[in-house]
C-alpha cells in the first residue's frame, strides 16, 4: 500500500461529522488547542466522556426493553378488550335471538291458552249434556228407554229401538272422551311452551349476566391500560432526557476529537514548514526548490473517489433534505443511505487514515477516513468495524460490515463527502 503524501496547509480546517472546527469549538477547545493539552490528554477525557455515553447508552437501552415488555403487556391488554367486544357483540345477537325466541314462544302459548279454553268448553258443554241426559233417566226411571224399546211393534222394530238406546249411550261416551283428550293434549301443549319459555329466559338472564361480567372484565382491563400509559409515559420521559444527555455526550466527544486532530494537523504542518525551509535553506533558499518541495506533496482528488462497495445496492435515501425516517434522524441528510444486506463488506473509498472508528448513539458503529486536501469521507451504521483510529488504508481495502447500529431503520450504510469543512452529495463524486 502506497500512502500519498499531504500538503503543506493540509489539514488546518477538520471536521467530525460536518462541524468545522475553527467556527464551532468553544473558547476552551480553542485554547486547549494551542498547546496546553496533549494528545493523550485528549484521549484520556474522549475515553473518559466515552464511558459516561457507554452508561448512558446501557440506561437508554434498559428503559427501551422496559418500554417495550410495557407495550407488549399494553398490546395484550389491548387484544384482551378487542375479543371482549367480540364477545359482547356476539352476547347481544344472542339476547336478540332469544328475545325473538320469547316472542314468538309467548304468543304461541297465547294461542294454545286460547285452544285449552275452547277445549275446556267444548268438553265441559259434552259434559253437561250428558249429565242432563243422565238425571233425565234417572228421574223418569228409565221410562224414556223402556218405553222406546216396549213400544216397539216387532221383533225387528224392537231390535232396532235396543240398538238406537245403545248407540246414543256409545256416542255420548265417544264424544265425551274425545273432547278430553283433545283438552289434555292442549293442556300438554300448554305445559311443554311454559317450559320452554321459562328455558328461554333462563338462557337469556345467564347471557346477561354473562355479558356483564365481560363488561366488568372490560372496565378492569381498561384501568390496567391507563397504569400502563402513565409507566409509559415515564419512562419515556426518562428516556428522553437519556438521549438528550447522551447527545451533549456526543457533542463533547466530537468537538474535543476536531481539537486533537486540529493539533495534530497544526504540529504537522509546522513539521513540514520546518522541513520545507530546510530544505530551502540547504539548496540555498531557492525558491524553484521549495516549489518543487511543495509540489511533491499531493493529495487526493474527489475524482480518485470509488463506490464505498462491492456491490451496487439500492440508494434509499438521497443527499439533502427529507422527511426523518424514524425518530432522532435527521431531516437534512449529509449523505446517502444505501440499502444491502446486513454483514456486506464496506470498502475505503480512496487512499488515506482512519481518524476515527468508534460508537455514536446516532451513527453507530462508524469509520471516518481523511484523503488529504480537506477531503474526508464517513461511513456509519455498521454492524462491526474492521479498523482502528490511526490505521492506513488503500482504497478498496474492508473497513467495516453494514449493519443497522445507532439510529437507523434497517441494514444499511450511510455514506458521507465532505469537502473543505462542508459535506457534499456523494453522487456528484463516487458512481455505482
Amino acid at each position: 500500500m502506497t500512502r500519498r503524501k499531504m500538503g503543506i496547509g493540509v489539514l488546518v480546517s477538520v471536521l467530525v461529522f460536518g462541524v468545522a472546527v475553527s467556527a464551532n469549538l468553544p473558547k476552551k477547545t480553542m485554547a486547549e488547542d494551542s498547546g496546553t493539552m496533549s494528545t493523550e490528554e485528549y484521549d484520556k477525557k474522549i475515553k473518559k466522556i466515552e464511558a459516561k455515553q457507554k452508561e448512558t447508552q446501557s440506561n437508554i437501552n434498559e428503559l427501551q426493553s422496559e418500554i417495550k415488555k410495557l407495550e407488549n403487556d399494553k398490546g395484550s391488554l389491548l387484544s384482551f378488550i378487542e375479543k371482549a367486544d367480540k364477545k359482547i357483540m356476539k352476547i347481544d345477537q344472542t339476547l336478540e335471538s332469544l328475545e325473538g325466541q320469547l316472542e314468538d314462544a309467548r304468543k304461541d302459548l297465547d294461542s294454545i291458552e286460547e285452544d285449552v279454553k275452547a277445549a275446556e268448553a267444548k268438553e265441559k258443554e259434552q259434559y253437561n249434556l250428558m249429565k242432563d241426559r243422565i238425571c233425565y233417566i234417572y228421574e223418569n226411571d228409565d221410562k224414556n228407554y223402556v218405553n222406546v224399546i216396549l213400544n216397539a211393534t216387532s221383533l225387528g222394530d224392537f231390535l232396532n229401538r235396543s240398538e238406537y238406546v245403545s248407540k246414543i249411550s256409545a256416542y255420548d261416551k265417544k264424544l265425551f272422551s274425545g273432547f278430553s283428550t283433545v283438552k289434555d293434549d292442549t293442556v300438554n301443549k300448554r305445559t311443554i311452551m311454559e317450559k320452554k319459555i321459562m328455558e328461554i329466559t333462563m338462557m337469556r338472564e345467564e347471557a346477561k349476566a354473562e355479558k356483564n361480567a365481560v363488561k366488568k372484565l372490560k372496565r378492569t382491563k381498561k384501568k390496567e391500560i391507563k397504569k400502563l400509559n402513565g409507566v409509559i409515559h415515564v419512562r419515556d420521559k426518562r428516556k428522553k432526557n437519556f438521549l438528550n444527555e447522551s447527545a451533549k455526550q456526543e457533542e463533547k466527544i466530537e468537538k474535543l476529537l476536531a481539537a486533537k486532530r486540529a493539533k495534530i494537523a497544526a504540529e504537522e504542518a509546522a513539521k513540514k514548514a520546518a522541513a520545507a525551509a530546510a530544505a530551502a535553506s540547504s539548496s540555498g533558499g531557492g525558491a524553484g526548490d521549495a516549489t518543487n518541495y511543495a509540489d511533491d506533496q499531493y493529495a487526493s482528488s474527489t475524482s480518485d473517489l470509488r463506490w464505498p462497495l462491492r456491490v451496487k445496492g439500492r440508494i434509499s435515501s438521497n443527499f439533502g433534505k427529507r422527511k426523518a425516517p424514524t425518530a432522532g434522524a435527521s431531516t437534512y441528510h449529509k449523505g446517502i443511505d444505501i440499502g444491502v444486506s446486513a454483514g456486506t463488506p464496506i470498502i475505503a473509498a480512496g487512499d488515506g487514515t482512519v481518524v476515527t472508528a468508534a460508537y455514536s448513539s446516532t451513527a453507530g458503529n462508524y469509520v471516518m477516513i481523511y484523503h488529504g486536501n480537506s477531503l474526508y469521507t464517513v461511513y456509519m451504521h455498521a454492524s462491526k468495524l474492521a479498523v482502528k483510529q490511526g490505521d492506513e488504508v488503500s482504497q478498496g481495502d474492508v473497513i467495516a460490515y453494514v449493519g443497522s447500529t445507532g439510529i437507523s431503520t434497517g441494514a444499511h450504510l450511510h455514506f458521507g463527502v465532505s469537502l473543505n469543512g462542508t459535506y457534499v452529495n456523494p453522487l456528484n463524486y463516487v458512481s455505482r
